[in-house]
C-alpha cells in the first residue's frame, strides 16, 4: 500500500509505520469505508499540494504539508483550550 517512504509519516501520522500497523489500517478502512472522510476533506488544495509534493518526492514540499496540517490540527483544537465548544 504505502511503498515510498516519503508517504507514510503524512499518511498515517509516523515516522515508521510497521506492516502490522498498515495492514490493520487497511482492514480498519475496508470495514468502515462508508464512514470514512479524509480530514479537511472540504479542503482540496491542500490534498492536492500534497500529493503532488509525494508524486514529485519533494521532501521540502512534503515537509510544508506536514507544517501546515500541524497548523490546522492547532486551528480546530484552539477552540476547546479556550473552553468553547467547536
Amino acid at each position: 500500500m504505502f511503498r515510498e517512504p516519503l508517504c507514510r509519516p503524512h499518511t498515517l501520522g509516523t515516522s515508521e509505520a510497521s506492516p502490522a500497523c498498515i495492514v490493520s489500517a487497511e482492514r480498519i478502512a475496508a470495514r468502515y469505508r462508508a464512514h470514512l472522510l479524509p480530514r479537511w476533506h472540504d479542503f482540496p488544495a491542500y490534498w492536492n499540494n500534497l500529493l503532488m509534493a509525494a508524486r514529485d518526492n519533494d521532501e521540502a514540499a512534503l515537509e510544508e504539508s506536514r507544517l501546515h496540517g500541524v497548523l490546522m490540527i492547532g486551528g480546530a483544537l484552539l477552540p476547546l483550550l479556550e473552553g468553547k465548544a467547536v
